[in-house]
């Protein structure tokens, strides 16, 4: 297969599922817009949602100058594509750091979430994740030069959509991003280690006082997968949504000149790591799952869905420990 075929090929593909995905991700915003008013995480995972669609947006937009074989991209100066194509790798770091936080505080005292994550507190920090990085982009965009290569993030006449990494990491941008990137997942990393490990540690101490004050805990033929928490398994999703461009991030160090296959594994992956959340949060998290049953019962057929949906809250987990803690007397 001949060169620009092969890229016309992948190219497509890589534009279908991206517009597949964004259509799934509309869908799914509704579901956590109506779960955000139930669960503050959620309301974190909604503002992270439309970061997730704005990358997605501009995978799209790659993917159509590749497809129709635009190779420099003149439709707007440098300073303007710079400030649209590269705003949204500000917003997602904010967005990791707080969702961490809140994932690791609620693992290790789950009172956390209605004391310190309230309601006006996580839409007010949502508020700041989007207005100070793109009012600090835009401001340093307006203050640098016309002819200032080093800084702009986007060169039409050096970046095209098919060049390599090292032309990517030419401006100084670009190596502020990266270096806050890695700075950033070796953060979450920590964060994320440590309030599993409290977590587990913790449930197994809770688990031998119950054995030992009597109070039976539960066998281990009724636990299952579907038996995970629900602070553990949204953690365990934040987590895994750092796997795909941890992945990328290594392939840029280890391949660095790739044949076209590889460009398309690497585009794949680039989308993944944009869309891994829509895919995981309705596996891992009933009260979504039911939430969108609704949804598509009353978009296809108009009816209701009779289903009950349990919302478990930091309260009611901490009481059921305590429970589980305190032998029942008769």
């Amino acid at each position: 297969m001949e060169l620009e075929t092969w890229k016309m090929f992948y190219s497509c593909i890589v534009l279908v599922l991206c517009i597949l995905s964004m259509l799934w991700y509309f869908l799914l915003m509704f579901g956590l817009w109506k779960c955000a008013k139930k669960s503050t995480t959620f309301i974190l995972l909604t503002s992270q949602g439309f970061c997730d669609i704005y990358a997605l947006s501009q995978v799209a937009w790659f993917s159509i100058l590749s497809v129709f074989g635009v190779q420099e991209e003149t439709f707007l100066p440098d300073r303007w594509l710079s400030m649209i194509h590269g705003s949204f790798e500000l917003i997602c770091l904010p967005h990791y750091l707080i969702i961490a936080l809140n994932r690791s505080m609620f693992l290790i005292d789950p009172h956390s979430l209605t004391t310190i994550f309230t309601r006006k507190v996580t839409i007010t920090l949502c508020v700041f994740m989007w207005v100070i990085p793109i009012a600090a982009n835009v401001y340093l965009h307006l203050q640098a030069e016309d002819d200032d290569e080093g800084f702009f993030t986007y060169d039409s006449e050096t970046f095209t959509v098919t060049s390599d990494v090292e032309k990517m990491l030419q401006t100084t941008l670009q190596k502020v991003f990266d270096l806050s990137y890695y700075v950033v997942v070796g953060i979450l990393c920590v964060m994320y280690g440590l309030a599993i490990t409290l977590y587990t540690c913790r449930v197994q101490r809770l688990f031998k006082v119950a054995a030992f004050g009597g109070t039976p805990a539960a066998s281990s033929n009724n636990r299952n997968s579907t038996s995970i928490p629900l602070e553990l398994r949204l953690t365990i999703v934040c987590l895994c949504n750092l796997l795909p461009s941890i992945i990328n991030s290594v392939y840029d160090f280890v391949r660095p000149g790739r044949t076209q296959p590889e460009m398309m594994f690497y585009a794949i992956m680039n989308l993944l790591d944009n869309n891994i959340n829509s895919i995981l949060l309705p596996l891992f998290s009933q009260l979504l799952r039911e939430t969108l049953k609704k949804q598509l019962a009353r978009l296809l057929f108009g009816a209701k869905s009779t289903t009950t949906v349990v919302t478990p809250t930091p309260l009611s987990t901490a009481r059921s420990r305590q429970s589980m803690a305190v032998p029942k007397t008769r």
